[in-house]
């Protein structure tokens, strides 16, 4: 069973954990999130497709999305330092790259650097405040910080993306 905070959503840091557009998002409610060991798991041709990656980007040097995908093979196997690195290109190619900033905020958190993942997600959810999947991880990672009023905005948010009804209890706590 998922645990549930005050505004009904997961606490495991999900999204942050699986941002993937928007994947959880479509999620239905029923629908488990995936295991923390099972996203651990790497794909068998992770690192020759980071090395793919890579290449790709000396021929593109202009483009982020190479140097994203060579951070997602690089997150897959296990190795955090060459993720960040390669995501921190990314964003150096294209300030605005919001799917880096997930990236490094996925990256952070794992770290428990709750303040650098609220950083990019802020900066993330700025660009793109209608990302249901950046709201949500938003929320999370404000309220690791002890943020809470930050924190019930972007639950908020991420529930009027969803559709949901927003009761009193999502919205900050104003006194």
């Amino acid at each position: 069973m998922i645990a549930r905070n005050r505004h009904g959503t997961a606490t495991a840091l999900v999204a942050l954990l699986t941002l993937s557009g928007n994947a959880f998002a479509q999620r239905s409610e029923r629908t488990p999130p995936p295991q923390l060991e099972d996203a651990a798991k790497p794909a068998p041709d992770a690192r020759a497709a980071a090395r793919q990656y890579e290449i790709e980007a000396r021929t593109q040097p202009k483009k982020a999305a190479p140097k994203v995908q060579a951070a997602k093979a690089y997150e897959s196997v296990g190795d955090v330092d060459a993720s960040r690195v390669a995501a921190s290109e990314a964003l150096a190619r294209e300030a605005n790259n919001i799917e880096a900033m997930q990236l490094l905020a996925r990256l952070a958190a794992r770290e428990e650097n709750w303040g650098e993942a609220v950083a990019h997600l802020r900066r993330a959810a700025q660009l793109d405040p209608n990302n249901a999947t950046t709201q949500l991880a938003l929320g999370q990672a404000l309220e690791k910080t002890g943020d809470q009023a930050g924190s019930d905005v972007a639950y908020a948010a991420f529930k009027s993306l969803q559709g949901m009804k927003s009761g009193s209890d999502a919205s900050p706590a104003r006194r």
